[in-house]
């Protein structure tokens, strides 16, 4: 028994450690918003959809740490800003030497949903979720979930 619990132990710690925090929450109803391009009543998360297939979220400030940069590294470009996926490709940190964040962006409220194609987005107090086929991402300050 203790050899499971201590099993238990190691995973939650290491699911922690790469900043998994539990499954992916569904959002109430469909999309109230049609908008390819927003941000976080906060600010601090951007995000822009394209082609109702592909999104791509940029977070400003974060405390999280970012999985290993790709191998290669990203050259100029920064990294552990930017998650992007799509309806064919997990979610995943990538290189980005820019940003989709424009103050002047219109703001997806907390507690609604935006949708354009296959991709939904939905604001929370806590985290920015979208999602795409079976993917999705859940972004916030302090952690991160990807599939």
């Amino acid at each position: 028994m203790m050899g499971k619990l201590a099993a238990l132990a190691a995973l939650a710690t290491t699911a922690a450690a790469i900043g998994f925090a539990g499954p992916a929450q569904a959002h109430p109803g469909g999309p109230q918003y049609s908008y390819d391009w927003f941000r976080s009543p906060s600010g601090n998360i951007a995000c822009m959809i394209s082609d109702g297939t592909d999104v791509r979220c940029d977070i400003i400030d974060y405390r999280f740490t970012p999985p290993p940069r790709p191998a290669g590294g990203c050259g100029d470009s920064g990294y552990g800003h930017t998650v992007t996926m799509s309806v064919t490709a997990a979610a995943r940190f990538t290189c980005a030497g820019d940003t989709v964040m424009d103050p002047s962006l219109p703001v997806l409220p907390y507690e609604t949903t935006t949708g354009v194609g296959a991709v939904e987005c939905y604001s929370t107090t806590d985290y920015m979720y979208c999602s795409a086929g079976d993917h999705y991402l859940r972004l916030s300050q302090n952690e991160f979930a990807l599939q």
